[in-house]
């Protein structure tokens, strides 16, 4: 995936550009990711309570050796 990093004056990245074709795999591999796509990222929302503690439980039992790099993950991605 040609990814493109878009950086301030300071040289600070602040944006990433996704070829289109590899934009369309994902959301339609991920219909989380699509889902974002269509909120209204100017509207305030509050997260539910629920989705909290689960993602403090999913932290709190979370073992380094289940971790993979960000390499394995590229290439679980493009395996797809």
């Amino acid at each position: 995936m040609a990814l493109q990093f878009l950086s301030d004056s300071n040289g600070n990245p602040k944006a990433v550009v996704i070829p289109i074709a590899n934009w369309n795999l994902i959301t339609k591999q991920h219909n989380d990711v699509k889902a974002l796509t269509e909120l209204d990222l100017e509207e305030s929302y509050e997260i539910p309570e629920w989705h909290k503690e689960l993602v403090r439980e999913r932290i709190a039992s979370a073992k380094p050796q289940d971790y993979i790099s960000w390499d394995e993950v590229q290439k679980q991605i493009n395996m797809k």
